[in-house]
């Protein structure tokens, strides 16, 4: 979170993010109260649909 946070400072402040992991686990390093951050976990075929329109909203 803190290279997201220095990037918007520095370069872009609408940045996002996509924090991707295999299983769940109950910790990531995104912050889930972060609107800008996406936390997944589990993948499947339609992961790069989701992350897609996530990131063009």
């Amino acid at each position: 979170m803190q290279a997201l946070e220095a990037y918007r400072r520095g370069r872009n402040p609408a940045a996002r993010v996509v924090v991707a992991t295999l299983s769940p686990s109950g910790t990531t390093i995104g912050d889930p109260r972060d609107p800008g951050v996406l936390n997944i976990a589990g993948m499947d075929a339609s992961l790069p649909l989701i992350v897609n329109e996530y990131l063009r909203a």
